[in-house]
C-alpha cells in the first residue's frame, strides 16, 4: 500500500491526519458492503476493480495518449458480476477473452498492449477471489473479515515501525522509504490481530493462523512493491488522487490484490476450507 514500510525514523506523520480521516470514510463504505453482502458487496468489488484497471492503465501510457481502457474495465466489472451469480469459471473465462481482446485492439492501434492486460488479469482476478471468499452466507464474511484486517494491521505496523525505527531500506531503489522495520512490524501487527481475531471467533488463539497472517503481511508487501516498481518504470509517482492523503484506488490496495490471490490459492488447495479454521 501506499504506506507501507513507512520512512525513516524523524519521517514524521504529517500526512497521518489526512490519511486517517480518509482511510476510515473508506472503510466504513467497505464495511457496510461487506456486512450487507449480495450485490452490495459486488458492486464495490466492481466499482474499485474498474478504477483500478483505468489506474493500471493510464500508469503506462504517454501523458498525451488518453488512458482509454473500455475493455479492460468490461473485463473486471463483467468477470466480478459472473463470480457473483456464483459461476467462477465463465467468470475467468469472460476475463481472459475481454482482456486479450482489449490487448489485440491495443496492439492495433500501437498501443502498449502487454501492460493494460497484464492489469487486467491482475486486477480481475482478484476480483473474482474477493467475491468467491466472500460466496459463503456464514463463513465468507469472517473470511474477508480476517484477510481485511490482516492487510490494514500490515499498512498501520509498517507505517508506524518504519517511521518510528527506521534503519536500512527494503528496495531503496524501487521504493526509498520501505523499510525491513516497517516490514517487521507489519509481521508482528498482522500476527497479533489474527490472534485476537481466532480468540473472539473460535474461543482460542489458532498459532498456526498468526504465522499464516505474517506470511500473508509479507505477501502484502510484495503486492505493494510490485505497484511500486511498476510506477517507477513509468516515472509515476501515484495511481491516482481520487484518496486523499493515499492517492489512487491501486495505491491503496496494491497489498490487498496480492494478498487476496494468496489466501484463495491456500483455500483452493484446502478445498474451500475457510482460511481462519484449521
Amino acid at each position: 500500500m501506499a504506506a507501507l514500510g513507512g520512512s525513516g525514523a524523524g519521517g514524521g506523520f504529517a500526512d497521518l491526519a489526512l490519511r486517517i480521516v480518509t482511510g476510515l470514510a473508506f472503510g466504513a463504505v467497505a464495511i457496510s458492503a461487506l456486512l450487507a453482502g449480495g450485490p452490495w458487496f459486488t458492486i464495490l468489488i466492481a466499482v474499485l476493480s474498474a478504477l483500478m484497471a483505468y489506474e493500471w492503465r493510464k500508469i503506462s501510457l504517454k501523458e498525451e495518449e488518453p488512458a482509454v481502457a473500455g475493455f479492460q474495465i468490461l473485463a473486471v466489472v463483467g468477470a466480478a458480476v459472473m463470480a457473483h451469480f456464483g459461476d467462477l469459471n465463465m467468470a475467468i473465462a469472460f476475463l481472459l477473452a475481454v482482456a486479450g481482446a482489449g490487448a489485440m485492439a491495443d496492439a492495433l492501434l500501437k498501443r502498449t498492449a502487454g501492460w493494460g492486460l497484464v492489469g487486467a488479469l491482475y486486477v480481475g482476478f482478484a476480483a473474482i477471489c474477493l467475491i468467491g471468499l466472500r460466496g459463503d452466507a456464514v463463513e465468507g464474511k469472517y473470511v474477508i473479515y480476517w484477510l481485511a484486517m490482516t492487510v490494514i494491521a500490515t499498512d498501520v505496523g509498517a507505517y508506524f515501525s518504519g517511521r518510528i525505527i527506521g534503519g536500512p531500506k527494503l528496495w531503496r531503489r524501487v521504493s526509498p522509504n520501505k523499510t525491513w522495520a516497517g516490514l517487521a512490524g507489519a509481521m508482528v501487527l498482522s500476527a497479533i490481530c489474527s490472534a485476537v481475531f481466532s480468540q473472539l471467533a473460535l474461543g482460542y488463539v489458532e498459532l498456526f493462523l498468526s504465522l499464516l497472517a505474517a506470511l500473508t503481511a509479507i505477501v502484502a508487501q510484495t503486492g505493494d512493491l510490485i505497484e511500486s516498481a511498476y510506477k517507477r518504470h513509468f516515472g509515476v509517482k501515484d495511481s491516482g488522487a481520487i484518496l486523499p492523503g493515499h492517492g489512487g484506488v491501486l495505491d491503496r490496495l496494491d497489498g490487498m490484490l496480492s494478498a487476496t490471490l494468496f489466501v484463495a490459492i491456500i483455500t483452493l488447495f484446502r478445498d474451500g476450507a475457510p482460511i481462519y479454521l484449521w
